[in-house]
């Protein structure tokens, strides 16, 4: 299927203002290392090891954001297994939370879409674990894609089988090479062009010729089909829908989700959220939810006025007073955990622990609890 960018659901745009305050701060300490080239050091994470990705061309802002953002997390997998597991995982940048307390589940063989509001972390997210950030067994090769190739006197051909010479001890894959470079729209001759005569979105392609003929254990795409024509979409589609290792994708385009990935990740409320299927099983899946979490909070909201009428109605009887608000107390405990359980994705969501949820029920239905 082609891609398809209209239609965009709300919880894939826009920024949260903690998201653009640490932006803002990134890129404020980004100029003030321009200004002051001793002082844009590596930071505590300056010696953690790179992946395959091209760090050595990041820009100011990039290498800032690395030095400023703060990770944990504890390798829960073996140390020799090929999955990854990962737990109590949180990420900050600048101070500021952007995943909280959460699990990271990556299994050979499933293509995970990556996805929620534009500046809740996604990018950050890939760049974490392209750095090992977080620990990730050095026997995992991982690929990061973010950026063009450089530009240089090399042909197409030349740059993708050069960089890999430098990873990988098998260099007789020309004709490998070609094949990837002919489905993202290379004719011979562009093959054979120099990549500092090439535009930004050429090169963005050799890049991701790179990254597919790596073919890493953990392959992370940031955005592949933003400089695609439709025909290079179509083909790259296919390709990442036959991958047999583990790949993370960041991208709008629903109907690409829809034919390459397994299973969905939702970056939401610093929360990393998995789902079984594609985009569109994730979407059904978070409607029927809704509905139901929908149903059950006018259900108790129903029951709360019941009771609350049936405690009217017992005048000064001591006994039915005091059986109605054991009632009432029993529902408020019953509606704080439902709606607790659901991880505050209800219609009536909570941020507070549950015991102060009990007690604002309690002030609303006008009892102590």
């Amino acid at each position: 299927m082609a891609p398809k960018e209209e239609e965009v659901p709300a919880f894939m745009q826009g920024k949260s203002k903690l998201e653009l305050k640490a932006e803002k701060a990134a890129a404020k300490a980004a100029r003030k290392a321009a200004k002051d080239p001793k002082g844009s050091g590596g930071g505590a994470n300056g010696d953690l090891p790179h992946s395959m990705s091209e760090m050595s061309l990041a820009s100011n802002v990039s290498d800032v954001t690395f030095s400023l953002r703060t990770v944990t997390g504890v390798l829960a997998s073996r140390p020799t297994a090929r999955d990854i597991k990962i737990t109590g995982y949180t990420m900050g940048l600048n101070g500021i939370e952007l995943i909280k307390e959460c699990t990271i589940e990556l299994t050979i063989g499933r293509r995970y879409g990556l996805i929620g509001q534009n500046g809740s972390g996604k990018t950050n997210f890939l760049q974490c674990i392209a750095n090992r950030e977080v620990p990730i067994p050095d026997h995992l090769d991982i690929y990061h894609l973010h950026q063009e190739a450089e530009p240089s006197e090399m042909s197409a051909l030349e740059a993708v089988i050069d960089h890999i010479r430098k990873e990988l001890a098998n260099l007789h894959k020309q004709a490998r090479a070609a094949e990837l470079l002919h489905g993202l729209g290379f004719s011979r001759a562009m093959m054979e062009r120099k990549t500092k005569d090439m535009s930004g979105g050429w090169r963005m392609r050799v890049a991701l010729a790179r990254a597919l003929f790596a073919a890493p254990t953990l392959l992370l795409l940031d955005e592949p089909t933003n400089h695609l024509d439709l025909e290079a979409c179509v083909w790259l589609e296919q390709y990442l829908s036959q991958y047999k290792k583990c790949l993370i994708i960041v991208s709008h385009s629903q109907d690409f989700l829809n034919g390459v990935c397994t299973h969905i990740i939702w970056l939401t409320r610093q929360t990393l959220t998995y789902y079984s299927g594609n985009y569109d099983t994730f979407r059904k899946t978070v409607a029927e939810n809704e509905v139901v979490q929908l149903k059950k909070f006018q259900k108790e909201q129903d029951d709360i006025k019941h009771i609350k009428e049936f405690i009217a109605s017992c005048g000064t009887y001591a006994n039915l007073v005091k059986q109605a608000k054991s009632k009432q107390k029993m529902l408020i405990d019953q509606v704080a955990k439902e709606i607790w359980v659901c991880e505050n994705k209800t219609v009536a969501p909570w941020k507070g622990n549950i015991r102060d949820y009990k007690k604002m029920l309690a002030k609303r239905m006008g009892v102590e609890h």
